[in-house]
């Protein structure tokens, strides 16, 4: 459904979402940029052309990312956006997909708090682990890494592609 002329939105769309539309223009958006954000997400957000729009504003994202991440979160999720984009900006793409994996766009509130970094293998993160924690064991002692991960540690934190997150935040 491409809207060509700001004139025949009004024969174009449904006489709810013609509503919707006269409403932002009442509220002061171009109608012209209201029809160019309800041509590019199309008739599967149009009940929601309000929250998009309202969205865009406030995070000034561009209308791909948001249309992205509506696809991928969904509508319902909305809400998290503008927290999406935050951590989206702070850290490696990758850590937060994993992040996502894991668990749900509603929790990025505590990906800061859970990660933990990205290791090539569990040896690495045991060993850092144990850096941490300050334990000092010599060179001549064997650590069976992968028991330590399986008996103690998986219970703790949770890994994804090599990205670990504490999981009792």
């Amino acid at each position: 459904m491409s809207i060509t002329l700001s004139s025949n939105y009004k024969e174009t769309v449904a006489p709810e979402i013609v509503t919707i539309v006269d409403e932002l223009v009442e509220d002061g958006y171009e109608l012209e940029e209201v029809l160019s954000v309800l041509d590019y997400f199309g008739e599967e957000y149009q009940e929601n052309l309000k929250e998009i729009f309202e969205e865009l504003e406030n995070t000034g994202a561009l209308k791909e990312e948001l249309y992205d991440y509506l696809e991928e979160q969904g509508i319902d999720e909305l809400g998290y956006f503008e927290q999406y984009q935050e951590v989206m900006s702070n850290y490696d793409e990758n850590a937060v997909n994993a992040f996502l994996s894991l668990y749900s766009v509603s929790d990025l509130h505590a990906f800061e708090e859970s990660y933990e970094g990205h290791y090539d293998d569990v040896r690495d993160f045991v060993e850092n682990y144990l850096e941490m924690l300050g334990e000092n064991i010599p060179s001549w002692i064997v650590v069976d890494y992968e028991a330590t991960w399986n008996a103690s540690l998986r219970f703790d934190y949770n890994e994804e592609d090599g990205y670990y997150f504490r999981s009792n935040w």
